[in-house]
């Protein structure tokens, strides 16, 4: 069993000989998951630059220094080691994030996946990589973190379908509402989630659970996104309605009537929904658009719990950057103002 372990894929936890350490300083949180995800000796100028942007050449060297003396005191030996002028996770630390990325994807192209280990492995998730963890002063770093977060959560993603479909081919539906109810917790706008509960409901003859979880999803897509659920999700509803729970995939007339019952869902155009307050946040979309039009490179990220209208100052932001564009208030080619932004991008 491995002394040191480091559980990042949610709230960032430490370990020492089965004991919590209590790490709680930001910056050598990133260092250790960003060692720990890339796992190949990284250049200290290149950390200096990554997290330590905002000082000065000696002072953020300074920083790592007393950062790197900071984790042998609470360890008491070497978690980070060196390289030459390289740093690199010491080779017996433990870290759930390297078991996940190197676990899963056998896991997924195998023709017939071990249940119980890709299960073991998704045990390992508790949420996105160092949940809660932020550094606005180092942007190149919280760029690098949000790639990383969206590709482990698509990771987490394939893995759960993989292991519904095992249990969808063995007809055990208690373990597909368990699975998809989680992956809906992960992440609530994935049809293939919503789709499995609609399922697993009808063939345990539970068909108003079931046309209840498409109504769900339903008013979350209209809500969040402006969008209709997809062709195959009407057409699994459908198929519920007239048969009482999916029907044969290849038995396209049977869902073909019904179809026609189901509205795709009534959305007030834009200009009909209240756009309250959120001048700050424009003005930043503003600021952004201005340096971009000016040719900075410039990352913008809209977040937030679902509801919140994130859509909404989306659509409202492009309005105003293609209004500053057309009363040319900076020297922008007609080419680059924006187009209607999309509601789900």
């Amino acid at each position: 069993m491995p002394t040191t372990r480091l559980s990042l894929l949610g709230p960032p936890q430490f370990y020492h000989n089965d004991q919590p350490v209590a790490l709680n300083i930001a910056k050598m949180q990133a260092l250790l998951a960003y060692l720990a995800v890339t796992r190949q000796p990284q250049p200290r100028d290149h950390l200096l630059a990554l997290l330590w942007a905002e000082s000065g050449a000696e002072a953020a060297r300074k920083n790592m220094r007393n950062r790197l003396w900071q984790t042998r005191q609470l360890w008491g030996e070497e978690v980070i080691t060196s390289q030459g002028n390289s740093l690199l996770l010491a080779p017996d630390v433990w870290t759930d994030v390297a078991q996940f990325e190197t676990g899963l994807p056998p896991q997924l192209h195998a023709g017939l996946p071990d249940p119980a280990a890709l299960n073991e492995l998704l045990q390992l998730w508790r949420g996105p990589l160092l949940d809660g963890v932020t550094l606005a002063e180092a942007p190149d770093f919280e760029l690098w973190l949000t790639t990383e977060r969206a590709r482990l959560a698509q990771l987490y993603t394939q893995g759960l379908d993989a292991l519904i479909n095992h249990w969808r081919q063995h007809g055990d539906w208690t373990q597909i509402i368990a699975l998809a109810q989680r992956g809906l917790q992960h992440d609530a706008l994935y049809e293939p989630f919503h789709r499995a509960l609609m399922q697993a409901y009808a063939h345990r003859g539970e068909r108003a659970g079931a046309l209840r979880q498409f109504d769900r999803l339903q008013t979350l897509l209209d809500q969040e996104l402006s969008v209709a659920p997809s062709a195959d999700t009407m057409a699994l509803r459908a198929s519920i309605v007239q048969n009482g729970r999916d029907a044969d995939p290849a038995n396209t007339e049977a869902a073909a009537e019904p179809l026609a019952q189901i509205r795709p869902p009534q959305v007030a155009p834009p200009d009909a929904q209240p756009f309250i307050g959120r001048q700050t946040e424009i003005a930043q979309m503003m600021h952004a658009w201005r340096l971009a039009g000016a040719g900075h490179c410039k990352v913008l990220l809209l977040s937030g719990e679902l509801g919140m209208g994130k859509s909404t100052l989306w659509r409202q932001g492009g309005d105003a950057a293609r209004a500053d564009c057309a009363g040319d208030a900076v020297s922008t080619p007609r080419s680059t103002c924006p187009s209607t932004p999309c509601g789900g991008c």
